[in-house]
């Protein structure tokens, strides 16, 4: 009798768990590819922007790396691979993103349908 009650408390911590990944919360977060950062607002809205080649992330990886080697003082550049702004829905565990404003610069790789005005993104493949 106790084994099953606790295969039913597993199962339930297991449902717990799946629904958690459905969901992203107001702020800041950072796709899986580390150049993509989408920052949820109330009322639905988001920003979208994808940096090309480096980003803050892969910068900061990149100083803890190279902590014990030489320490330079330098600015850093950032440049922009695309950009833009919408509303955004969660449904089936994406994130789907319809732009109002959607501005491509130096990156092709972005999945940006340009019929739909749309992009979609597996919430649970955010990094941060």
């Amino acid at each position: 009798m106790n084994f099953s009650r606790l295969i039913i408390l597993l199962i339930l911590l297991k449902s717990f768990n799946l629904s958690a990944q459905k969901k992203l919360e107001i702020g800041q977060h950072v796709y899986k590819d580390k150049l993509t950062y989408i920052s949820l607002s109330s009322n639905n809205e988001f920003e979208y922007l994808k940096y090309y080649n480096w980003s803050p992330l892969t910068i900061e990886e990149k100083q803890i790396e190279e902590k014990d080697k030489n320490e330079t003082c330098g600015t850093i550049g950032y440049v922009s691979g695309a950009k833009g702004k919408g509303k955004y829905e969660i449904k089936n565990g994406k994130l789907i993103l319809r732009f109002s404003e959607f501005d491509r610069y130096m990156d092709n790789k972005t999945d940006y349908n340009e019929e739909t005005k749309t992009m979609e993104f597996v919430v649970s493949e955010f990094i941060r």
